[in-house]
């Protein structure tokens, strides 16, 4: 039997979008995730788009739902 292992750079790049469901069902179809992504407070060009606020919301919400978290 093999495990499928997904890894995804920046994921926080994909969560600016704000389709946390896609990301979410795609991390699921893995057996293992390793993933990395910016978790700082606010990006230094946000320009008042609100971007900042989603990508920190949805990487909570994707953090939440992780066995194991490392944060460096």
């Amino acid at each position: 039997m093999t495990e499928s292992i997904l890894f995804i750079n920046d994921t926080s790049i994909y969560l600016q979008s704000g389709d946390y469901e896609t990301i979410l069902s795609t991390v699921r179809a893995a057996d293992t995730l390793i993933a990395n992504g910016y978790y700082g407070r606010t990006m230094e060009f946000d320009f008042d788009t609100g971007i900042s606020m989603v990508e920190r919301e949805l990487m909570d919400k994707l953090i939440m739902s992780a066995d194991i978290v490392i944060k460096l």
